[in-house]
């Protein structure tokens, strides 16, 4: 079975018999990453905290000065920088223990609509894709559900697992439209959410925004 994930900042896959083929992924809307990532690590450190993987959405760089950042223990492993608009960005980074490869879908990204980022690993005996979206609030939803199916299609594999993580910006604590549209295309490809909480909440309301 596929699982799609929605915001969390750390999902662990284990392995009870080989703590090795763990994965451990952080993700975290990072908004402009240039001056961050030093305290970035220092948080992970902190918090004890090592994840294979790292999503970052929203680094706001153009690619060449995305390549300079390079973190202890970790290598940039596949990434989306917007050309013609300042903003935006999707990137993964993953620790130098962690073999991958990177999955071109610069032909589906669209900037300021929808922007991506892919790998397949090599778990053990398993085969994952991990899939890094992120959805701008005005932008066309239709047309990013058009290329989300497009992608999806593309990727889709016999015997490979999918994660995908990133920002939707669809509440589904109330119902919509674009809420049922996203859900039924992810069941469409055996995708399921496990995101049914509420993610931001306030003295007067609260939404489980992914």
């Amino acid at each position: 079975m596929n699982i799609f994930y929605g915001l969390k900042p750390v999902i662990k896959f284990e392995n009870k018999q080989n703590s090795q083929t763990a994965l451990h992924i952080f993700h975290q809307n990072i908004w402009g990453l240039e001056h961050k990532m030093d305290e970035l690590m220092c948080m992970l450190d902190s918090c004890d905290l090592s994840p294979r993987i790292i999503f970052l959405l929203e680094h706001y760089l153009v690619d060449h000065k995305l390549l300079m950042i390079k973190p202890n223990k970790y290598y940039l492993a596949s990434r989306f920088s917007c050309q013609s608009h300042s903003g935006g960005g999707v990137c993964m980074y993953s620790n130098s223990y962690l073999e991958n490869n990177m999955i071109d879908l610069s032909q589906y990204c669209i900037e300021k609509v929808i922007e991506e980022c892919a790998v397949q690993i090599n778990i053990g005996n398993c085969f994952i894709i991990l899939l890094c979206i992120d959805r701008f609030p005005s932008g066309n939803f239709g047309k990013f559900a058009v290329h989300l199916d497009l992608i999806l299609k593309y990727l889709c594999k016999p015997k490979v697992e999918f994660f995908i993580c990133g920002d939707f910006n669809v509440n589904f604590l109330i119902y919509s439209s674009s809420a049922q549209q996203l859900t039924l295309l992810l069941q469409s490809y055996n995708l399921f959410h496990i995101i049914d909480f509420p993610t931001r909440m306030t003295k007067v309301s609260s939404s489980a925004i992914w």
